[in-house]
């Protein structure tokens, strides 16, 4: 009886602190707001409900999108542990549906802007609750993708995912509302 109620305590004040520590920001962009503004995109490389894999990415090291992907307290962990330089170290949130998540490999993702490749220099897998943004679907995972490279935040990226079936883009753009030129 003693070890059953320790174990039902320990799971609530689990529970809370993962909740507490991504909460979300009354003025955080939903899902939808996310998608139109094209600070969020779509890569799928096949249907998820046939068995397949949908990834979605978004640009966090802005603070607005990061603080509100990942959480307050997550994201500055992130920031402070892997972002020395934001200026050439570009972070990603990538948020994954569907079953066959093995297909979900760090080293085939790059980025090309102009003539120039933007490589994985690091994944981090995150074992938080899924699905911070609102409204959007119900996830199977989530990663962070560290890309390496100066990016010109006036221009899009293109984001592959290189699959034995050939390679998946993405066009990523940078919105105003995040991302100075400066940035």
């Amino acid at each position: 009886m003693i070890n059953t109620s320790k174990q039902i305590f320990l799971s609530l004040v689990t529970v809370i602190v993962l909740f507490t520590g991504r909460s979300v920001f009354t003025e955080c962009p939903t899902w939808d707001e996310l998608y139109m503004d094209d600070s969020l995109i779509e890569l799928t490389i096949s249907d998820p409900s046939m068995a397949g894999l949908r990834m979605w990415f978004v640009y966090v090291n802005p603070p607005v999108l990061g603080q509100c992907t990942l959480g307050h307290e997550p994201y500055n962990e992130v920031r402070e542990s892997l972002l020395k330089d934001p200026s050439t170290q570009h972070l990603f949130w990538v948020g994954l549906e569907g079953d066959l998540l093995d297909l979900f490999r760090t080293e085939r993702f790059y980025m090309i802007q102009g003539d120039q490749r933007l490589d994985v220099m690091r994944r981090l897998d995150l074992n938080l609750p899924t699905g911070l943004i609102q409204n959007g679907p119900s996830l199977s995972g989530e990663a962070l993708l560290l890309f390496k490279g100066v990016i010109d935040f006036t221009e899009p990226v293109t984001i592959f995912y290189e699959g034995v079936m050939g390679s998946v883009p993405g066009e990523y753009w940078f919105s105003e509302k995040y991302v100075d030129s400066k940035h």
